[in-house]
């Protein structure tokens, strides 16, 4: 079921981290080992990208780049929220949206197709405005529709128990 995977399902097996209320999703604590992998990673080696990152200060001066606190911001809240189940900290859940901002990271290996996007988007964005209004409307109209046909049916079941 998408709930167990994507969704805050209690039955995910996901009890032994101890969240309590707070159940995660499968694809977040895989994203998350991930993401902290990768910035330990990048920490570790950041001398490479440049001299001035060399040592314990300059380690230091790296986690205060743009990039780094982005990094830290998307999975910070996660170990927040691991480390003290008993306080609901709704705070942190708007703090996740900074993942989004580290997918933006392009170091250079994208630039002609961001170059390539920016083009259509430029020549077309008259003709992308007009589709993402008719599609928002389509969207918001057949919703509607479902929810009306369907608020009051309780036989309707997403995640059937097995």
């Amino acid at each position: 079921c998408d709930a167990i995977f994507f969704g805050n399902d209690p039955k995910n097996g996901l009890g032994f981290l101890g969240l309590g209320e707070f159940t995660t999703s499968l694809v977040e604590v895989v994203t998350i080992f991930v993401f902290t992998v990768d910035y330990i990673l990048r920490l570790w080696t950041a001398d490479i990208e440049s001299s001035k990152y060399a040592g314990v200060p300059g380690r230091l001066r790296y986690v205060f780049t743009f990039y780094s606190l982005v990094d830290l911001a998307s999975t910070v809240p996660f170990y927040v929220d691991l480390l003290t189940p008993h306080i609901s900290l709704e705070a942190t859940q708007f703090l996740r949206m900074f993942r989004f901002f580290r997918m933006l990271r392009v170091e250079g290996r994208f630039e002609l197709t961001l170059t390539l996007f920016d083009e259509v988007y430029s020549d077309q964005k008259n003709i992308l405005g007009t589709a993402l209004f008719i599609g928002c409307t389509t969207w918001c109209a057949v919703a509607s529709l479902y929810y009306l046909a369907e608020r009051r049916n309780t036989n309707m079941i997403y995640c059937p128990d097995p």
